[in-house]
C-alpha cells in the first residue's frame, strides 16, 4: 500500500474515533462533553465581520483602557437580541449554550459597562445637530462610520424607509425620553421611549433615533430628515407617507 493510501486510511480512522467519542459522551451524559450551538452565531458573525462593525468598534477603543472585550460583549448582546427577547441580564446564562469566538471571559458587569460606552455622550465640541432630549454619543460615531465605509459617488439616501416603536422600561432614569404615550408593546403603565429605525433601499439600516415617549409618529419626520442631513450628508429628500 501507497504512503498516500496509508495516510487517508489514517484520517479516515481518526475521524470516526472522534465521532464515536462524541456519541459516546452524549450517551453517558458525561459532564466533560457540553454540546455548543454554532449556527446562528456563525451567520451573523460573518456579517458582523463583513460590514465592518468590529473594524469599527476596535479603532474607536484604540485609545481606551477596557481589560474585557468590548467589542465581544456588544457583538453578544447584538445576538442575544436577535434571538430572544428580554433584559442584557440574561446574556451570560444564554452565551452558555452557543460557540461565540471571544466570548468565554465575559460576565455580567461587561455587558453593562459595554452597553454603558455605547451611550457615552461625545464631548461638547461634537455636539453639533444633537437633539435637545438625546445628545449624541458613540453608538452615532459608530453608524456614521460604517456609512462612510460604504459611501461611494453612487451612494445615495433620497429614498429612506423609516418605522418607530416604543419601548418602555422600569425604573428610574430617562428624565428627558421617558414619557407615557400610546405604548406599541401594551405597557401604557409604563414610561416609554420612541425608537426610530431608518434603513436604505438596499434594506441595509443607517441609524436610529430616539424621542420622547409621547412622541406621535407624524411629529417625527421632520427632526429626522434634519438629522440625516447634518449626519449623513444629504441633500434633496422627497418624504412619501402613507396614513395606516
Amino acid at each position: 500500500m501507497v504512503s498516500g493510501e496509508l495516510d487517508r486510511l489514517a484520517a479516515s480512522v481518526g475521524r470516526h474515533a472522534e465521532r464515536a467519542m462524541v456519541l459516546d459522551a452524549i450517551e453517558a451524559g458525561s459532564a466533560d462533553f457540553t454540546p455548543l450551538r454554532i449556527g446562528g452565531p456563525l451567520l451573523f458573525g460573518r456579517l458582523w465581520e463583513r460590514t465592518g462593525i468590529r473594524e469599527v468598534i476596535d479603532h474607536l477603543l484604540e485609545a481606551r483602557g477596557f481589560e474585557f472585550a468590548v467589542e465581544r460583549a456588544v457583538l453578544v448582546a447584538t445576538l442575544r437580541r436577535l434571538f430572544v427577547s428580554g433584559s442584557d441580564r440574561d446574556c451570560v446564562s444564554w452565551m452558555g449554550d452557543y460557540d461565540i469566538p471571544g466570548s468565554a471571559d465575559l460576565a455580567l458587569h461587561h455587558f453593562y459597562r459595554a452597553m454603558a460606552w455605547l451611550g457615552e455622550e461625545l464631548p461638547d465640541d461634537e455636539q453639533a445637530d444633537a437633539t435637545p432630549f438625546a445628545p449624541r454619543t458613540v453608538k452615532d460615531v459608530i453608524e456614521e462610520k460604517l456609512f462612510d465605509r460604504r459611501r461611494d459617488l453612487f451612494t445615495d439616501l433620497s429614498l429612506v424607509f423609516m418605522d418607530t416603536t416604543s419601548l418602555s422600561f422600569y425604573g428610574e432614569g430617562g428624565e428627558t425620553l421617558g414619557a407615557r404615550g400610546h405604548s406599541k408593546d401594551y405597557r401604557p403603565d409604563l414610561k416609554q421611549m420612541i425608537v426610530a429605525l431608518v434603513i436604505d433601499t438596499g434594506g441595509r439600516p443607517i441609524c436610529t433615533e430616539m424621542m420622547p415617549g409621547n412622541t406621535a409618529d407624524v411629529a417625527v419626520l421632520v427632526p429626522i430628515i434634519d438629522r440625516l442631513r447634518a449626519r449623513f450628508g444629504i441633500g434633496r429628500v422627497c418624504v412619501v407617507a402613507i396614513a395606516a
